[in-house]
């Protein structure tokens, strides 16, 4: 029987749910004969009070336990702030050759201060994506994953994303037989399809927008073909200052805007209407529903048509 060392990290202000779901995921299963897990609950002092208000008791402290996996479960109101002595703790687990790092949801925020995300390609719940981004030197946000593994470390998305996580980690060190059989009793896929950017909400205009006009004209009229000299002369900036200026306020290339806006548009009218695949790609500014596909699951980790079923389906049961 092999015993794969796991520890949660504990600290004020976490989230349950990511404390929980680590709890559930490292339970002992009976039809697991060839691997047991053996978690442990880290933490500063005897006693953490949760975002929800729960206590959670420490089991275990920093001195002498080196864990096979070390989880990090997300906190809103810290994110990553915590105590020095936690934050040192993880990066000296990090260290260790084969332990397997893990922030769940926005948990990444405590590998980035713990220096772990340095350069690296990382992700979080899509509403912290833009703090994420500035939260360590050159890190890598990647927008649409469940999760990332860079090296040993690794991050999920939001909530639900953290299951996806822990599962991956755990095939990666115990193989796919107990990562079946601990999705198996979860009632859950061992590998969901799909990205994070599939439950992220539609761009808004605000009027304090300084593109916000541009962004109302060009949703108007997304059946047609938008230049950066276009936009620029809606703009009315020359195409250089256009360019350089939007990069600056938005953060990515007009291209990749006007292809979020058109795909936007696409997945509230796959939601809302019964429009063909085709009828909403040529609507939306795609010459082609191939090349319209390609771009929707490349944005939202689906094809158009099992967005679709996924997000109009009646759960029942």
């Amino acid at each position: 029987m092999r015993t794969i060392r796991t520890a949660i990290l504990a600290y004020d202000g976490m989230r349950i749910y990511d404390f929980a779901v680590a709890q559930e995921v490292f339970s002992t299963r009976p039809e697991m004969t060839g691997v047991e897990f053996s978690p442990v609950v880290v933490a500063s002092k005897p006693l953490v009070r949760t975002a929800e208000g729960i206590t959670v008791a420490r089991t275990a402290s920093h001195a002498g336990h080196s864990p096979d996996m070390v989880v990090v479960p997300g906190s809103e109101e810290r994110l990553g702030q915590i105590a020095g002595e936690d934050l040192e703790w993880v990066r000296s687990q990090a260290a260790q050759a084969g332990t397997a790092v893990i922030g769940l949801c926005t948990g990444a925020f405590v590998l980035a201060a713990a220096g772990l995300l340095h350069s690296r390609r990382a992700t979080t719940h899509w509403r912290f994506m833009g703090q994420l981004a500035h939260s360590a030197p050159g890190i890598k946000p990647v927008t649409n994953a469940l999760y990332v593994r860079d090296g040993n470390v690794w991050t999920s998305a939001g909530v639900t994303a953290g299951v996806d996580a822990l599962l991956a980690a755990i095939e990666s060190i115990a193989g796919s037989s107990t990562t079946q059989i601990i999705a198996r009793s979860m009632v859950t896929p061992p590998r969901r399809q799909g990205s994070q950017a599939q439950f992220a909400p539609r761009e808004r205009s605000a009027p304090t927008h300084p593109f916000a006009e541009l962004a109302d004209t060009v949703q108007e009229e997304l059946d047609r073909t938008w230049t950066v000299h276009d936009l620029a002369a809606a703009s009315h900036m020359s195409d250089r200052t256009f360019h350089r200026r939007f990069k600056e306020v938005m953060g990515r290339t007009p291209a990749k805007w006007v292809t979020e806006l058109r795909l936007q548009e696409a997945r509230a009218a796959l939601e809302t209407t019964s429009l063909t695949v085709e009828t909403i790609a040529h609507r939306v500014g795609y010459s082609t529903a191939d090349h319209f596909r390609q771009q929707f699951a490349a944005q939202f980790g689906l094809a158009p048509s099992v967005y679709r079923t996924n997000m109009t389906s009646t759960p029942t049961g």
